[in-house]
């Protein structure tokens, strides 16, 4: 089994964090593998997938896979800048929602007078 990571890239605010993996297994292992993969609360992608026949088997290793595993993550300095507080009745950002319309309803919440 072999870790690789390589250097970080990024792009648009988005990093990226490329890790070539070797490993010799068998194809109900690897399935996992990538089926807990396709879980994580992060987006995973998996790219550059080589899959060879081990010649020499066992039970638990049944062939040979190389991959590169990436996983993608905001730029820590765009994560923790404030948002900038918007303007009432001015148009949002470009690529920023609208502001939520005013209620109109009026609250009937007893007072302490």
């Amino acid at each position: 089994m072999r870790f690789s990571p390589r250097d970080d890239t990024t792009q648009d605010s988005i990093m990226a964090k490329p890790v070539e993996v070797e490993v010799d297994s068998n194809f109900t292992n690897l399935r996992a593998f990538f089926e807990s993969m396709a879980k994580l609360p992060r987006i995973v992608s998996i790219s550059d997938f080589k899959i060879n026949q081990l010649d020499k088997q066992t039970d638990t290793k049944t062939l040979h896979a190389q991959f590169v595993l990436t996983a993608f993550y905001a730029v820590p300095a765009d994560a923790n800048k404030p948002a900038t507080p918007a303007v009432p009745g001015a148009a949002p950002a470009p690529g920023q929602p609208a502001a939520p319309a005013p209620s109109t309803t009026q609250n009937n919440w007893p007072t302490d007078k």
